[in-house]
């Protein structure tokens, strides 16, 4: 029999995991109903047949988004070369994990004691789901809180951090647009597609691990690049990735005969009416005018 102090603990227990579960499913609800919000807003103004169409709001939509991109990447740089090593909080939070026991159930914890997995009946029933091997454990008596420590888990050691080198990548992936391998490429030594440009950097060296099934290497050529201010200059590369895509392809032709093949999350720049716009190769008109380098 169930004494009633339980019942009403069972009760309490279910009570807050309708609330957790009804509040992670409004925040749900909230971001995806501003991320349709923001997308439409910005095809609304970008289109050439909404009733408000306006290119410079459509373009500023976009530079904004690259603008918060930038900063997150520029305020992890900042954190990992120069905070990390000398965040010995952090650490100390890290790196260790506690099985613990609480009324004949076992469940995996933080160095803290806070629970990061659903509890299990048996102890051999929780390694085996999570794939804990028992010479990883060492064994552990102590308490925290109502918890029964049994064991700890040193999953890695934060004991003696060391500072990041500055020439080391701190890999954040950003975006995910590609072109077509065969793309040619106009460097300050000559002409090249992507493919052989990277082929050729190969004994560069890596740029860096990214996602899974990418690789980069760096690259030492610039390549030709346009901006409103500065017009035509030839820019440093960061780095070229490879990878294979399976999502869908856009073939860009132009009267003059150019063509390329990217992605649709790879913005073109085009211009139409006299405005420049900054548009996913979906939204192109056959009308528009495509930035591109004449022949010489």
């Amino acid at each position: 029999m169930i004494s009633e102090e339980k019942r009403e603990q069972i009760a309490i227990l279910k009570k807050k995991i309708d609330e957790v579960q009804a509040e992670y499913d409004r925040a749900k609800a909230m971001q995806l109903a501003l991320k349709l919000v923001i997308n439409g807003t910005y095809g609304a103004f970008a289109h050439p047949k909404f009733v408000l169409s306006n290119s410079h709001i459509a373009n500023a939509i976009t530079a904004m988004g690259r603008d918060v991109i930038n900063y997150m990447l520029k305020k992890i740089e900042t954190y990992f070369y120069k905070e990390w090593h000398l965040d010995i909080a952090s650490h100390q939070k890290l790196g260790v994990e506690y099985i613990a026991e609480k009324d004949g159930k076992f469940y995996l914890l933080d160095r803290e004691g806070s629970n990061i997995h659903y509890p299990h009946k048996s102890l051999d029933a929780m390694l085996t789901k999570l794939n804990i091997f028992r010479s990883d454990l060492t064994a552990e008596n102590k308490t925290i809180g109502e918890y029964n420590i049994q064991f700890r888990r040193d999953v890695a050691d934060f004991s003696n951090v060391q500072q990041i080198p500055k020439d080391k990548p701190i890999i954040i992936y950003g975006d995910t647009d590609s072109i077509f391998c065969k793309s040619n490429i106009c460097t300050n030594d000559g002409d090249y597609t992507i493919e052989d440009l990277y082929n050729k950097n190969t004994h560069e060296g890596s740029a860096g691990i990214t996602l899974n099934g990418h690789e980069s290497v760096n690259c030492k050529e610039k390549i030709l690049n346009w901006d409103e201010n500065k017009g035509i200059y030839y820019a440093t590369v960061k780095r070229i990735i490879r990878h294979k895509v399976s999502k869908p392809k856009w073939k860009l032709k132009t009267k003059s005969g150019k063509e390329i093949i990217v992605t649709n999350d790879h913005s073109m720049i085009v211009f139409r009416d006299g405005k420049k716009l900054e548009i996913k190769p979906s939204e192109i008109l056959i009308t528009d005018k495509i930035l591109i380098i004449k022949d010489k």
